[in-house]
């Protein structure tokens, strides 16, 4: 099985859909090369620009400061980031798959901190393999 298909968007969806995502989604799984992060990011390389994946990542750090500061502003700073997708995805700036994927890891955040931090873990990485596999972007 290719790595997209054991770790990538369609495969996270489905561990979301089956409630397990705190125990996937492990250091190991969101970190190493060929797991979620990286197959993600290699998913996307070609239909979202690093330029839309930065403003994401921009609120995102947003949510980590607040997670840091152990806040329930965080869930507000999730808040913000549904229409920011939403915008994005209406403009045709991000896949639809991402899109899907981002609001159910993002529903997932909103009521675990547990989740959630684990979640930035993941979307800090992916932006750090989008560049890997989009280097002049």
């Amino acid at each position: 099985m290719s790595a997209e298909g054991k770790y990538g968007i369609e495969k996270l969806k489905k561990v979301i859909e089956e409630n397990k995502l705190k125990e996937e989604l492990t250091d190991e799984n969101i970190l190493k090369p060929q797991r979620y992060a990286y197959s993600i990011a290699e998913e996307v390389k070609n239909s979202l620009k690093a330029s839309q994946l930065r403003k994401i990542f921009a609120q995102v750090m947003e949510i980590k400061k607040e997670l840091e500061k152990n806040s329930e502003n965080y869930k507000a700073k999730i808040w913000e980031l549904y229409p920011r997708l939403a915008y994005a995805r209406g403009r045709n700036l991000i896949p639809k798959n991402f899109h899907e994927l981002f609001v159910k890891l993002l529903e997932q955040a909103e009521n675990d901190k547990e989740i959630a931090n684990k979640v930035v873990k993941l979307i800090q990485s992916i932006v750090a393999y989008h560049k890997l596999h989009n280097p002049k972007s």
